[in-house]
């Protein structure tokens, strides 16, 4: 499952694609991690500060919040049947206010226009952090979660859900400093605000019950038990065939937690996804939780 690609057809693949060259080189990368971790079976928890997506359950709808793994974006997402306008909350949680007009540079030429309904003060050659609030996203989002040892997917976003999120795009220069940044050395200061978000609008909706996290890829099969996991089934495929792209399930759990492993390509080999029943949730039990 975890075979890498020949130095050759790297090189042969350069001269035509470099961007997938360099995808199939970086492949090759994790599919030694996959092996490493399948013989040494030690993990060592991590601090995921991106990349991931969580999903929290309340008795009365669920909450994502997802953070993209170039640092770059976040996004909320809950139920259309809840909170019909939070601008208060928004507004207090993320520390920002409410946007104005300000100058455009359209390659060269100024224009007046209001990028989002929040924004953030000023940062000194960065641009501000703007905030879309809406009932209408143009991207979407899936956020994994377990039940009845299933893996189960919610999509938020594009007319599904409320959204907050991130300005996707930057659009700073010296000639409209208001503009929008994406840099993650900026974005990045708001991931503990987004994350207080999220819950304080679970909190809103229902009583908490469990948090969902999709890190991505963490742990191979092999260190399941090593990780005191228990009650290990597979939920699809087998163990003598381990079939990629969702082609097999593992499921596992342990004291409150459930965790399902699949199967994915040859950069992402398994996403983990665990299930942790909780009662309450707050920044410091969330990144507690990220730590994996």
């Amino acid at each position: 499952m975890y075979e890498k690609i020949s130095c050759k057809e790297i090189n042969e693949t350069a001269q035509y694609d470099p961007m997938r060259a360099m995808l199939m080189f970086m492949a090759n990368g994790v599919s030694e991690n996959a092996k490493e971790k399948t013989t040494l079976k030690k993990h060592i928890p991590t601090l995921h500060n991106s990349g991931w997506s969580i999903l929290i359950e309340t008795d009365n709808g669920v909450v994502g919040i997802w953070s993209c793994w170039l640092d770059d974006k976040f996004f909320i997402g809950y139920p259309l049947d809840f909170l019909e306008n939070i601008d208060n909350l928004i507004l207090n949680t993320l520390q920002v206010k409410k946007g104005t007009i300000v100058k455009q540079d359209c390659f060269g030429e100024l224009r007046d226009r209001k990028w989002a309904k929040f924004c953030s003060n000023q940062y000194e050659g960065y641009g501000r952090v703007w905030i879309e609030y809406d009932k209408f996203n143009s991207n979407g989002y899936h956020f994994k979660y377990i039940n009845n040892k299933k893996l189960n997917e919610c999509y938020y976003g594009h007319n599904n859900s409320y959204s907050i999120n991130t300005f996707p795009f930057g659009f700073y220069s010296e000639n409209a400093p208001d503009s929008p940044t994406s840099k993650p050395e900026i974005i990045q200061q708001y991931r503990d605000k987004f994350i207080d978000l999220g819950i304080k609008i679970a909190k809103r909706i229902g009583q908490i019950k469990a948090i969902n996290i999709d890190y991505g890829f963490v742990i191979v099969p092999e260190q399941l038990i090593t990780l005191d996991y228990s009650n290990i089934e597979y939920i699809k495929g087998s163990q003598e065939i381990q079939e990629g792209w969702g082609g097999t399930e593992i499921y596992a759990k342990k004291d409150n937690e459930e965790i399902i492993l699949k199967s994915g390509n040859s950069l992402v080999p398994w996403s983990s996804i665990r299930r942790i029943s909780v009662e309450d949730l707050n920044v410091e039990t969330v990144l507690k939780y990220l730590t994996f």
